[in-house]
C-alpha cells in the first residue's frame, strides 16, 4: 500500500476497488449511526459544537475541553495554568475557522482565544488584553477578524502572513465598552455601533457618524437602515447623508430584541410583544402576520442557517422557516409535554450538500427535512439508534456524513445509505483488474483526483471525473 504525506493534503483513501459517488441527491435512509464518546477517548460527553477544518480533522467543543480528531484518536486541549494564550477555560461554547486556517474558540464566559495549526498550539492574539471578553466573531472580506461584545469594545486581527496583529477600540475610541455590531458593507466600509453612537473606521481611526445609539444594521440595494428602539434611520451610502427618521407604527416605542433581513429588502424587528415588518422598497410598514400564516409571533428569535436561510422561534416548540418570496411555513417539533420540562428552546439548523436539512432539538431528538421529495424524517431514541434526545449541534463533513453533538452522550455520527454510485475504471479495458486495481487516490486544493493503480499509473481526473492526464511511473 502506498502512502502520501502532504502538508496540502486533503483526503487519501486505499482502497482495492474504487466507487465515486456522482449524484448527491438521496433519500433520508440511515445506514447507521456511529456514537463516539468518553470511552473513545472523548474528553467530556456534552458536546456544543462541531466543525471540519481545512485539513479534513474534526473539533469538538465540550464542557470539559476542546478536542481534535483525525478520525481515530483525540486530542484533548484543556487550560494550562499561567499560560495566558492557552485555553482559557475548558467549556467551548463556539467554534469557527478564519480564511488562514486560524481556530477561534469561543468559551462559556465569553473569552475568545486563538489556536495555530501550523504550530500547532495556542497564539496570543493581543498580548495587551489579558481579558478577551467578547460574545460575537465575524470575518470579513480582507481576512480581517472582528471580535466585539457589551464590555471590552471591538477588535481587529489582521494576519499579514507572518503573524496577527491586533488594534482594539474601546472606551476612549468609541464612547462606551458596549459594543452592538460590527458591521462590513457592500463598498468595504466598516461601521461600529456602540452606546454612545454609530462609528466608522477611516484610516484605521473611529470616525463618529452619529450619537444616536443604534443597536442593529441592515443593508439593502439603495443603502443602510440602523434600528434603535424609537425609528429606524436610512443613510444613503453613496451620499453620505442621512434620511428622516422612520418612526414605529403609531408613533411607539419599542423594546427591540433582535432583527433580520429577508430578501427583497424585507426587515424584521423581534419585540417581545410582537413582529415589525418593514418594507424598504416601499418605505412603508406592512402587517408582519401576514408573513406568518395570519399569526401573532411574539418573543421570536431569529436563527441564519449556514446557507443564509432565515428562520424564526418564539418558545412555542415550532420554528418558522422563511421562503423566497418571504412567507413562512411553520413546523412543529417540540410537544407541549416536553416543552414544559426543558429550561428553554435549543435549535442547530444545517442544510447540506444533499438538499437535506437537518434540524436538532433539545428533547424531542433529530428531524430531517428531505428537499428532494418534501418528507419530513424524525429520529428519536424509540425508533432510531440515537443515544438521547437532547441534542445541541449538527454539520456535516467533506464526505457528507452528518455529525450531531448531545448532551451526555457524546457524538452520533449518521452515515446514509442508498448513495447512487458509478464505477470508474482508471484503465480503458474494464476486463483487467491488475490494470484497474486502486492503490491510492488524492484530491488536491485544486479539487483534482490523482488515482494511482497496481501497475503503476497516475490517473489525473477534474472536479467531474473527466481523465485531464495518465502518467506511467516507472
Amino acid at each position: 500500500m502506498s502512502i502520501i504525506k502532504s502538508s496540502s493534503l486533503h483526503r487519501i483513501y486505499a482502497l482495492l476497488g474504487l466507487l465515486f459517488v456522482l449524484n448527491p441527491t438521496i433519500a433520508v435512509e440511515i445506514l447507521r449511526m456511529e456514537w463516539i464518546n468518553d470511552r473513545d477517548g472523548l474528553s467530556q460527553n456534552t458536546v456544543r459544537c462541531i466543525m471540519q477544518d481545512n485539513k479534513g480533522f474534526m473539533w469538538f467543543g465540550t464542557i470539559n475541553g476542546l478536542n481534535r480528531y483525525n478520525g481515530k484518536e483525540f486530542i484533548v486541549m484543556l487550560p494550562q495554568t499561567g499560560n495566558f494564550a492557552s485555553l482559557p477555560d475548558n467549556r467551548i461554547r463556539s467554534l469557527q475557522e478564519d480564511k488562514h486556517g486560524y481556530i477561534w474558540i469561543r468559551t462559556t464566559n465569553n473569552v475568545f482565544c486563538c489556536y495555530d495549526p501550523r504550530l500547532e498550539r495556542f497564539v496570543d492574539y493581543d498580548p495587551t488584553n489579558q481579558q478577551k471578553s467578547f460574545t460575537h466573531i465575524a470575518q470579513f472580506s480582507n481576512g480581517d477578524v472582528w471580535l466585539w461584545g457589551a464590555s471590552d469594545g471591538c477588535c481587529r486581527i489582521s494576519n499579514d502572513g507572518k503573524k496577527l496583529r491586533a488594534q482594539r477600540f474601546g472606551e476612549t475610541e468609541l464612547g462606551s465598552p458596549s459594543v452592538h455590531f460590527v458591521y462590513e458593507d457592500a463598498l468595504q466600509q466598516t461601521w461600529i455601533g456602540s452606546r454612545s453612537g454609530l462609528f466608522r473606521i477611516d484610516n484605521n481611526q473611529a470616525l463618529k457618524i452619529s450619537s444616536e445609539f443604534f443597536s442593529s444594521i441592515h443593508e439593502t440595494p439603495d443603502g443602510l437602515y440602523l434600528i434603535s428602539d424609537q425609528h429606524l434611520t436610512y443613510f444613503n451610502n453613496k451620499q453620505q447623508t442621512f434620511g428622516q427618521p422612520i418612526a414605529y407604527p403609531g408613533g411607539q416605542t419599542i423594546m427591540l430584541n433582535m432583527a433580520t433581513l429577508l430578501d427583497n429588502g424585507l426587515i424584521l424587528i423581534a419585540t417581545k410583544e410582537e413582529l415589525i415588518a418593514f418594507d424598504s422598497q416601499q418605505k412603508i410598514f406592512i402587517p408582519a402576520a401576514t408573513l406568518f400564516q395570519n399569526e401573532i409571533v411574539r418573543n421570536a428569535t431569529f436563527y441564519t442557517d449556514n446557507k443564509g436561510n432565515k428562520w424564526v422561534y418564539n418558545i412555542s416548540g415550532s420554528v418558522w422557516r422563511n421562503f423566497p418570496d418571504n412567507h413562512f411555513e411553520k413546523i412543529n417539533l417540540i410537544p407541549a409535554d416536553i416543552l414544559t420540562a426543558i429550561d428553554a428552546e435549543r435549535y442547530e439548523i444545517y442544510h447540506d450538500s444533499h438538499n437535506i436539512i437537518w434540524i436538532t432539538t433539545y428533547g424531542n431528538g433529530l428531524f430531517a427535512l428531505d428537499q428532494n421529495n418534501g418528507q419530513t424524517y424524525h429520529y428519536t431514541t424509540d425508533n432510531s439508534d440515537l443515544p438521547t434526545d437532547y441534542l445541541l449541534c449538527v454539520t456535516e463533513d467533506r464526505l457528507g456524513e452528518i455529525w450531531v453533538g448531545t448532551e451526555f452522550s457524546g457524538i452520533s455520527k449518521i452515515s446514509l445509505n442508498n448513495y447512487p454510485v458509478k464505477i470508474l475504471y482508471p484503465a480503458s479495458d474494464e476486463r483487467s483488474p491488475r490494470k484497474n486495481a486502486v492503490r491510492l487516490i488524492y484530491e488536491d486544493r485544486q479539487g483534482r483526483f490523482w488515482i494511482g493503480t497496481r501497475t503503476g499509473y497516475l490517473h489525473i481526473y477534474d472536479a467531474s471525473f473527466i481523465k485531464l492526464k495518465s502518467h506511467k511511473i516507472d
